[in-house]
Order: C-alpha cells, then structure tokens, then sequence
C-alpha cells in the first residue's frame, strides 16, 4: 500500500478500505453491494407463492365503489386555462391590495380627524346664566283694556 501524504489522500483511502466489501474474492463498493442483494431479494420474493382470495364482501365491494367515487372526483379533468388566469391575477391582486390601502387609509384619517376635532374643542364650562332686570311694573303702567 502507498503511504499518502496528504490528509485528503489520507481520508480517501480511509472511507475506500471501510466502504468496500469483500466477498467470493470480489470488491464491491456499498452502493454495488446493496444493489446485489436488493435484486437478489426481488428474485427470492418473486417466488413466494401469493394467496388468492376468491370470495369478495359486501364491505369490500362499498369500501371499494367509495374509494373509486372520491378518486374519480379528486382527479382533474381537463387542465385550467393558464392565459386567462396568469392574465387576470396581477389585476385583481392590485386592485385587491389598492382598495384594502385606501379603505385603511380612510379609517386611519377619520379617526384622526376626529381626534383633533375633539382634541380642539373647549372644555365645556358652567356659565353664568344672564337674565336682565327689569323695573318694577306698576299698575299705572299696564293699559288695562276693559
């Protein structure tokens, strides 16, 4: 074996020697070796005899027509139409976003300006209620209409 002097040689040799396996006196990597035995196990399973059920019930036949049903109507029929759609979004998402901004803008205003309008009101005060005086009225005064 070479003696590597660099640290990435090192580490290459390190993971080559732990990754390759040896058996019947042939190297293989791991991804190899898992690849063999997975297609050996495919040829093992291929072989076992299957158990085949005759008689169907009526559960059975249900779970199956409602299973077929939910998947006939969960499957996309025919394909949306991509012009109309893509064209019509950037639209109605800027109008969408213009009116919401405008209707929050108006909100923020209106309390604001009723704000002020509060903020620049007087406190109302007690005031002093005025009532003229008056001189005496004396009976000479009054025209009595008879």
């Amino acid at each position: 074996m070479t003696q590597a002097t660099n640290n990435y040689d090192k580490l290459y040799e390190n993971m080559k020697q732990r990754f390759t396996i040896s058996q019947d006196d042939n190297n293989y990597t791991i991804g190899e070796y898992m690849l063999m035995k997975a297609n050996s196990q495919k040829a093992d399973s291929a072989a076992l005899p299957v158990a085949v059920k005759t008689a169907v019930t009526r559960s059975e036949v249900a779970m199956t027509n409602i299973v077929s049903f939910v998947d006939d109507k969960l499957t996309i029929k025919q394909a949306p139409v991509k012009d109309k759609t893509i064209k019509a979004f950037p639209f109605r998402a800027s109008a969408s976003a213009f009116l919401t901004a405008s209707v929050a803008c108006a909100f923020i205003l209106s309390f604001a300006l009723i704000g002020v309008k509060a903020l620049s009101t007087p406190a109302p005060s007690a005031n002093e209620v005025e009532i003229p005086e008056t001189s005496e009225v004396t009976m000479a005064d009054v025209d009595v209409a008879k």
